[in-house]
């Protein structure tokens, strides 16, 4: 009895946090049409800085959580479809597609997105909508949380050592909807894929991304009409370094045993987001390679013109020492019983 009185406040917790973050993403929504430099700042200021700290530490929180996650499956509430299972093949496809958006909504930011919040919030819900169709036409997570979500790539780059294995919020029973499950797995990118799908993905992600985020730091917000060479600019940078890291991340890789593979992909990983914070967290407060772009509160002739260097050091020093330990992979979330076995 107590158990079963433990679980409903626990269920009762997690509900209750899922429909704040749902009222807040309508609320934030709202905004970029209504106050489009408000909703931009927020949104692109306030909040996605939040992101990769949140996918280090807590990916399973944010998962039980997240506003796309719970759209995707209120599509099932509302059909009352459970979704057909999608092949291996499909969620090797779904994998490399979620790299693919994440190569063409970030430049696009540069482009549009930054400054237009009306655009944000077309672009937000258009998202919403392909979860719901997603999260209706397959089987649990597999269409959208574990497949065609740009996010949950990063999550596994950036997730490979969370703070804690905590519960499955969003599933009871696990009906095993894909076939390596990022939520329950041990976390992080590895070779041992299912599909050459897959391991194309991972192996993207994994030697890619630090360069991606570098590149993407090299561009300007784009003010005015936009020429083909803004576009060329906007996209060729962050793929042209990836495309470098890449290469030499494949050159190391050749030579290592399967275990320092893995080093080395959490070597990137922590890589891509000290790098991304390196840039960021200066620009917050107006110290940005290119002025005026991603300030949330401009205090750049308040504070010290060594601060940019403590941000860049303390933020340094917490996720490579955090990323970088030894303790091993952890899981996300704990994994449910089998459905099948209930």
């Amino acid at each position: 009895m107590l158990t079963t009185t433990s679980n409903t406040e626990t269920a009762r917790k997690w509900q209750t946090l899922r429909a704040v973050a749902m009222a807040a993403s309508g609320g934030l929504i709202l905004t970029l049409f209504l106050a489009p430099d408000t909703g931009t700042r927020l949104l692109w200021n306030l909040l996605i800085p939040l992101v990769p700290a949140i996918a280090v530490f807590l990916p399973g929180w944010w998962r039980n959580v997240c506003p796309m996650a719970t759209t995707a499956s209120a599509g099932k509430v509302v059909t009352g479809r459970t979704g057909r299972r999608m092949s291996i093949r499909a969620q090797g496809i779904a994998a490399v597609g979620s790299v693919a958006l994440i190569g063409l909504i970030v430049p696009l930011r540069h482009l549009v997105l930054d400054m237009n919040g009306p655009a944000t919030a077309v672009t937000l819900l258009a998202a919403a909508a392909a979860a719901m169709v997603l999260g209706t036409v397959y089987l649990d997570k597999s269409g959208w949380c574990a497949g065609w979500c740009p996010i949950v790539a990063v999550e596994k780059l950036y997730g490979q050592v969370p703070v804690f294995e905590g519960e499955n919020a969003r599933c009871t029973l696990c009906s095993h909807c894909v076939a390596i499950c990022p939520d329950t797995k041990k976390s992080g990118i590895s070779r041992n894929a299912p599909t050459a799908w897959h391991r194309t993905a991972e192996t993207i992600m994994a030697g890619g991304f630090v360069g991606f985020v570098w590149g993407w730091f090299q561009v300007p917000n784009q003010i005015g009409a936009i020429a083909l060479s803004d576009v060329a600019l906007a996209y060729g940078k962050p793929l042209a370094g990836a495309a470098v890291t890449l290469t030499i991340y494949l050159i190391l890789r050749g030579g290592l045993a399967e275990r320092s593979q893995q080093r080395l992909i959490r070597v990137l990983g922590a890589a891509a987001v000290i790098c991304y914070y390196w840039f960021r967290l200066p620009a917050l407060f107006g110290f940005a390679v290119f002025p005026g772009d991603g300030v949330l509160l401009n205090l750049s002739q308040t504070l010290p013109d060594t601060f940019p260097w403590l941000c860049r050091i303390v933020s340094t020093t917490v996720l490579a020492v955090w990323m970088l330990d030894d303790n091993g992979a952890k899981r996300w979330m704990l994994r449910p019983p089998s459905k099948a076995a209930a």
